[in-house]
């Protein structure tokens, strides 16, 4: 496990979900992204911000590749994230298909 970057887990559901919260330290980024900086739509380069996701999942146990990211929005639609999008908008911005 990374001690490098401190994160604050609850466990939900047994084993099934890892949700967890993590702080701005541990991270590759510079300046106004220092140091964790986990959004690619901010401005910050994407391989650092891809570094920063691969280390705070590492810290979590977790692998970049099994992980999917979505575009949070504010709304009444639900996303089905299935095995087949791991990786998705973790490593590149491609968000899961309208469904």
């Amino acid at each position: 496990m990374n001690q490098a970057i401190p994160t604050h887990r609850v466990r939900l559901f047994g084993r099934t979900v890892v949700h967890a919260f993590s702080t701005r330290h541990g991270g590759v980024s510079s300046g106004a992204f220092a140091s964790l900086n986990l959004s690619a739509r901010v401005g910050d380069l994407p391989e650092l911000v891809v570094e920063n996701r691969r280390r705070l999942l590492e810290s979590l146990e977790l692998r970049l590749e099994d992980t999917v990211a979505l575009l949070q929005v504010h709304g009444n639609r639900v996303v089905e994230a299935t095995g087949g999008d791991r990786g998705r908008g973790v490593v590149e911005n491609a968000p899961l298909p309208e469904q």
